[in-house]
């Protein structure tokens, strides 16, 4: 039960991550014009050096004769391959987010791609994904090893056991009498097999 808590938290934020980040990690500095574009440069095309993300606490830096924008192409770079485009990617991104695996570094490119205040999004993912879910994900673990365990030492002593099926049977006494009438019997036999093999 609760490794579907885990999924659901993890779920969650990357519906959330999706409605609030969608496409804005492929945000790039593209040169857009050029004043004199007298040898046939292709436009957009990437800014040379730079293929940090922009938008947010990051600017293109402008050159003079130079129009650089801060925009989308995915046919010229497209190798943000962790993003919230999808929910595929999304659970991807939030899992390595929630199992601590570099999240810093994906927070810096969300910040400079969107703004200062989407480290909100990463702290609340780590608090709730990684402390949260995870504590409670061993708890339980360790809940249910620690009940085995003690099953198991009941299991194997045997007084506990006797007391338990004394307990269980409310005609216990009965069956009591039973098995040491049993004994009786045996042991009867076997004594009198023994008095007829003596000579």
């Amino acid at each position: 039960d609760l490794v579907f808590l885990l999924v659901f938290i993890i779920f969650i934020f990357a519906i959330l991550g999706i409605q609030l980040f969608a496409g804005v990690l492929h945000r790039r500095c593209y040169v857009t014009s050029i004043e004199d574009n007298d040898d046939g440069y292709d436009l957009p095309f990437l800014q040379l050096n730079n293929s940090n993300n922009c938008g947010g606490s990051f600017s293109c830096r402008s050159e003079p004769g130079v129009t650089i924008e801060c925009s989308v192409h995915t046919h010229l770079f497209n190798e943000a391959f962790l993003n919230y485009d999808n929910i595929g990617n999304a659970l991807l991104l939030i899992f390595k987010v929630v199992s601590q695996d570099d999240w810093p570094d994906d927070l810096d490119k969300l910040m400079s791609s969107t703004s200062s205040y989407s480290w909100v999004f990463y702290i609340s993912c780590t608090v709730f994904g990684a402390f949260f879910g995870t504590n409670m994900f061993l708890a339980v673990l360790i809940t249910a090893y620690y009940n085995n365990k003690t099953k198991m030492e009941e299991e194997q002593d045997p007084l506990k056991q006797a007391a338990q099926i004394v307990q269980k049977h409310s005609d216990a006494p009965m069956l009591l009498n039973i098995l040491r009438s049993f004994r009786q019997a045996i042991n009867t036999s076997a004594r009198s097999s023994s008095n007829e093999l003596e000579p």
